[in-house]
């Protein structure tokens, strides 16, 4: 499921004119990516701004360079939001073998020098009228007339090559009242076609709070209307509730990868929906309803405005025969500590098999985020890649890597001695290299317990923690223990990163407030307790040990404000822990110690 990282901030006047004081002249990025014959890759970089950005000759530059063994990123900033192009070699480093898009190069020259200029103009005009606004990323919004907001974001999955923009829906806002969905495709905002997302900015530039909005869009390939009355963030901020909403759970996992097929083939869990309706172990889901599915990413976005009780329609492949069954979702509950019977639920455990031999941090670098190598193994495969300290991954073979998590996910889809693509950037340079991953030392896993009634309602937690083993699975079910193990520099996360990890974590945030926490041992000072209360909304719990990295993290996504769970920090005796616990932006730290 997509963890959505908006949160909406709202600055002074004076405080947007600071950052535009600094940002009213526009920056040209043009990155050349080149195969050698020997199968090595180089890159360059060239960065204009301001007046030598407009004067810059964009289609001598192109001519000169276009060839099947490179390609050119060509990346606007400055205006209402970043406008970038790429000219695809045939074989150039950036090719995953899809069919490549033919592009008329004039044209792209025309349109990029063209935007140079017209954001030019947009900056100092909105400059002038104070009109702008930031956001929590640090991406621009136009705020247009009395802060007016239709309460869409772009989707990470958009297909340029498709017509529209896939977007995903602010809690609350004028979309989601309207009947928008996660994943809808927007066509048309009143008369104004949108095809890129600067349509949409541009629309909302000249709209006001208040305006009523018909939208075009389209759902699983059905065109549909809607009207939206605008409001502006405001008021959408202030109305959130804290509530999460009930969702409709089926009952399946992903199981094993298929090759150029389409579907995903799935496991199933007992009592839950799916199980009812007929789906076994090794099936095929290729499609929920009217949603193609081709990965499980997929099947979480079908799943996201599915309530307890609704009838989903499944086509699937069994055994090479296509068949349609239908399937009433359950309902997905938080996990409830006390009274949840672990004996009987599901544990579920994947592993990442192949390692980078890294430590890591979310970061950035311009407007753009990734994961940012803070240390490396000494024989790691990152270091015989040739990265370095410092270096920021932005892609795995293609896919956007924007934080630490990223990376873990994207890196579980390879095993030891596969070959990776992965684009960094160095000194400000857009570099690319190929790593062959390695054997994990330490393994760092993610644990998924699914229990499910007689029902098909089901509670669900998911974890991570390093080494998972059978005893540590039956510790886990029968005395409702977590084991801890060290992490090692095997792609691991880290928190407050510096050279040789001298420091331990500091404790210093209590932005967020809680009605209770506790730390302590029970019976046995083997064991080690963490119990605490907060508000019932979307929360995360880690682990740190004294040099930052990452020990133990939960994902408390459906949470019903209370949380204690019991550790064995055998391999963690005396030893100094840290324990974060996040809603949003709002933190609480505490440092314990470990006897």
């Amino acid at each position: 499921m997509k963890t959505k990282r908006t949160f909406l901030l709202l600055f002074l006047a004076c405080s947007t004119l600071f950052v535009f004081a600094q940002q009213n002249n526009p920056e040209l990025y043009i990155t050349k990516k080149v195969k050698e014959q020997d199968g090595t890759f180089t890159s360059e970089t060239i960065v204009k701004k301001g007046k030598a950005a407009t004067e810059f000759n964009i289609d001598e530059y192109v001519k000169a360079n276009k060839a099947d063994n490179t390609d050119l990123d060509i990346r606007l900033e400055g205006g209402d939001e970043e406008r970038s192009v790429t000219i695809r070699g045939s074989q150039g480093p950036r090719n995953t073998g899809e069919e490549d898009v033919e592009i008329e190069v004039e044209e792209i020259v025309r349109n990029v020098n063209g935007r140079v200029n017209r954001s030019i103009e947009r900056v100092n005009k909105n400059i002038n009228e104070q009109n702008w606004n930031w956001n929590s990323d640090r991406s621009y919004y136009i705020a247009g007339s009395n802060d007016a907001f239709l309460g869409v974001e772009e989707d990470d999955d958009e297909d340029t090559n498709k017509s529209g923009v896939v977007v995903e829906i602010t809690e609350n806002s004028a979309a989601e009242k309207a009947g928008l969905r996660d994943n809808d495709v927007l066509l048309q905002l009143n008369d104004t076609k949108i095809d890129k997302w600067s349509d949409i900015t541009a629309f909302m530039s000249k709209a006001k709070k208040g305006d009523k909005v018909t939208i075009t869009y389209s759902r699983n390939g059905k065109e549909m209307t809607a009207e939206a009355v605008l409001t502006n963030r405001c008021e959408v901020s202030s109305n959130k509730v804290s509530t999460p909403k009930k969702r409709g759970f089926l009952g399946v996992s992903e199981f094993g990868d298929i090759e150029d097929e389409p579907g995903v083939r799935v496991s199933i869990t007992k009592n839950s929906g799916a199980d009812k309706g007929g789906l076994k172990k090794g099936d095929v889901i290729l499609q929920l309803n009217d949603a193609e599915i081709n990965d499980f990413e997929d099947i979480e976005d079908a799943m996201e405005d599915v309530k307890p009780g609704d009838k989903i329609k499944i086509k699937y492949k069994r055994d090479g025969k296509e068949s349609t069954i239908e399937a009433t979702a359950g309902e997905q509950t938080a996990w409830d500590w006390g009274q949840t019977d672990w004996e009987d639920s599901e544990i579920n455990i994947q592993t990442k098999k192949g390692c980078l031999g890294i430590c890591n941090n979310n970061a950035t670098t311009g407007d753009r985020r990734g994961a940012a190598i803070v240390n490396m193994a000494c024989n790691s495969a990152a270091k015989a890649a040739g990265l370095l300290e410092g270096d920021i991954i932005l892609e795995i073979n293609g896919n956007d890597i924007e934080d630490s998590a990223d990376l873990w996910q994207e890196l579980t889809k390879y095993d030891p001695n596969a070959t990776v693509n992965i684009a960094y950037v160095r000194d400000g340079k857009d570099l690319v290299t190929d790593a062959t991953l390695h054997t994990c030392d330490n393994t760092l896993e993610q644990i998924t317990m699914t229990d499910t009634d007689e029902w098909g309602n089901a509670s669900e937690r998911r974890f991570y923690a390093w080494d998972m083993e059978e005893a540590d699975e039956e510790a886990l079910k029968t005395q409702r223990i977590i084991t801890i193990r060290r992490a090692a520099d095997s792609d691991v996360p880290v928190l407050n990163p510096v050279k040789g990890y001298e420091n331990a974590p500091v404790s210093n945030d209590r932005s967020l407030e809680l009605e209770y926490f506790a730390a302590y041992p029970p019976e046995s000072a083997q064991y080690w307790v963490l119990e605490f209360k907060t508000s019932p909304v979307p929360t995360l719990v880690q682990l740190f040990d004294m040099n930052g990295r990452q020990l133990f993290l939960e994902e408390l996504n459906a949470f019903n404000g209370h949380y204690r769970q019991t550790f064995d920090l055998l391999e963690l005796s005396q030893n100094m822990l840290l324990v974060r616990i996040q809603q949003g932006e709002n933190i609480f730290q505490e440092q314990v110690f470990i006897d």
